[in-house]
């Protein structure tokens, strides 16, 4: 018992420091320091002509940050974030003098020209036996270490000229590769296209939990839609899980026009009981829901449909993880499970603990009756507990290695917040450099911590001193990456905390899809940087393919007639 209370001791000691430094992140304007500096040097006796000037950038910033957070949509925000982009390193931003400087020490920009010079040259020269060899080469992810800007970007909008030059010679190469490449040579220009495709691997949108909070999923996917930089293979785990599934149920055509406010009360159905309803039940049942309630809503929403017929529906690849047996996470999909009803996966994966109890999940034989997936003594739970972002998985039935994740779990989100901040990521307002040292401090006084709560849990329970489920479900939460490549993190507020496990109204829907396509307009640059080249190949080895089967049906009729005879 002891052992316990200092273990959660430690906890809240961990969150303390980190809203500690939320507070020291938040607010302290920047135009104050700019003021008061400036009224220094000045009560001394003299005129601080670049600091008036710096005043002044910083005062027309804070007006034109204003018009960002007022942006209507996603071409009016990259307008104003390029603006942005135009004022000067020492009022918080710079991004268009950091994109046109190629120098950096987080890539190697030699090698990144040598290939860029070598790409053109061959391409002008029609040379695609050297454009296959280059492209063998740096068709894989982080080539030069350039993925590395995405991540400590010094810019709103885009990336390093020379990168972005790069990026769009390999997408003109393998273009040309499709389009040039004559009857003797399409055969063995596509297998270079198909195995380079494979090198780079594929994207994966991964939808985490976080109960009704993860109704920001759908104005996150509502913006990569209207970009068309929606990957193909889509995870959704917990509360993620009812906002992939609803994805999978719709038609590419359907799915834009199906995410409105109206999507949470569409059919009648409520997905949490109102609050009293659910503390009677716990004070009843010891669990605040009843999962046959539950099954019922998701069944209004998803009818009976299985992956495999949801795979044929939408044409993209969702997979919703749960949790089996004491701690095991498992990958429901058209590939793992193909006759599996997605409305009971969805029913399992957002059985938390506490929540609702475990749940049996249900497939088609083939009669189409309806049959236990897993034997009778197994049940089904949240997946967040075992694996909220399931990325090992995906890349062993997907060969995904680029994830972009979308993160609303409320006891992350903060601190993830925190971290791209102290990377050197842009935010509302300018941070002093003093304020970003404080922060980046106290990160690591709460990252220390939190590995001392990890190798505390990991001992307690060798010696087993805390064999009991619930420390163990800790120490499998904690030990989790929950980031992506790219992480979309949703601004929460302290009233969303009290909305968790709250039935969403219309009016919260109409925030929540707002405020999750605002969090993504950020990022929206760099996924359709990460995802260029790998939907230009999908497209050119379709291309590719039909030209090459075309030429093959020509060869055998004319074989037929027997004109190529010997």
């Amino acid at each position: 018992m002891a052992a316990e209370v200092a273990l959660l001791s430690v906890n809240a000691i961990l969150l303390g420091l980190v809203h500690l430094a939320i507070v020291l992140n938040k607010h302290v304007l920047p135009s104050w320091f700019h003021r008061a500096k400036v009224a220094l040097r000045e009560s001394a006796g003299g005129v601080d002509h670049r600091g008036r000037a710096n005043a002044h950038f910083v005062e027309h910033r804070q007006e034109t940050l204003s018009e960002l957070e007022r942006a209507k949509d996603y071409r009016e925000w990259i307008a104003v974030a390029n603006k942005l982009d135009a004022f000067p390193a020492d009022v918080g931003e710079g991004g268009s003098r950091w994109k046109a400087d190629e120098k950096s020490d987080v890539y190697d920009r030699q090698l990144v020209k040598v290939y860029l010079n070598t790409m053109r040259t061959a391409r002008e020269r029609d040379d695609l036996t050297a454009l296959g060899l280059c492209l063998r080469t740096v068709l894989h992810r982080n080539f030069a270490g350039i993925d590395r800007l995405l991540h400590l970007r010094f810019s709103r909008v885009g990336t390093k000229k020379l990168v972005q030059d790069f990026n769009d010679e390999i997408v003109a190469v393998i273009k040309h590769i499709a389009e040039t490449a004559d009857d003797e040579q399409a055969m063995e220009m596509l297998q270079v296209l198909k195995e380079s495709y494979r090198s780079l691997g594929r994207t994966a949108l991964c939808l985490s939990g976080g109960g009704a909070l993860a109704m920001y999923h759908f104005g996150v996917l509502r913006t990569l839609l209207q970009e068309g930089l929606c990957p193909q293979v889509i995870s959704g785990t917990s509360g993620g899980s009812i906002v992939a599934a609803f994805l999978s149920c719709h038609s590419p055509e359907d799915i834009l026009q199906a995410i409105r406010p109206d999507v949470s009360t569409r059919y009648g159905r409520r997905w949490f009981p109102r609050p009293l309803k659910m503390a009677l039940h716990f004070l009843k049942h010891g669990v605040l829901m009843d999962a046959e309630g539950f099954s019922k809503t998701t069944k209004a929403y998803f009818g009976d449909t299985t992956f495999e017929e949801a795979l044929a529906i939408s044409g993209r690849a969702v997979s919703i993880q749960v949790s089996i047996g004491s701690q095991t996470g498992y990958v429901l999909n058209h590939l793992t499970s193909p006759n599996v009803l997605i409305r009971t996966a969805v029913c399992a994966s957002c059985a938390l603990p506490g929540l609702m109890r475990p749940v049996e999940i249900l497939a088609k034989d083939k009669h189409g009756n309806l049959v236990p997936f897993h034997p009778p003594d197994v049940k089904s739970y949240d997946g967040t507990i075992t694996q909220d972002i399931p990325s090992a998985r995906m890349t062993e039935l997907f060969n995904c290695n680029n994830f972009i994740v979308s993160q609303v779990n409320p006891h992350l989100n903060f601190v993830l917040h925190l971290a791209e901040e102290s990377h050197g990521r842009r935010q509302k307002t300018a941070r002093s450099y003093q304020r970003r040292n404080a922060v980046q401090k106290l990160l690591r006084v709460a990252n220390f911590l939190l590995l001392n709560i990890k190798y505390s849990i990991q001992k307690l329970l060798e010696v087993d001193l805390l064999d009991i489920r619930f420390v163990r479900t800790l120490q499998g939460v904690l030990m989790q990456d929950f980031r992506g490549h790219i992480t979309i993190l949703p601004s929460l507020r302290w009233t969303d905390y009290s909305r968790i496990s709250s039935n969403p109204t219309e009016k919260d829907m109409d925030r929540y899809i707002s405020r999750g396509e605002q969090s993504t307009w950020p990022h929206v640059e760099s996924i359709r940087y990460t995802m260029k080249i790998e939907t230009t190949l999908v497209d050119s080895i379709r291309a590719l393919s039909k030209r090459v089967d075309a030429t093959g049906e020509k060869i055998k009729r004319t074989n037929s007639h027997g004109f190529l005879e010997h």
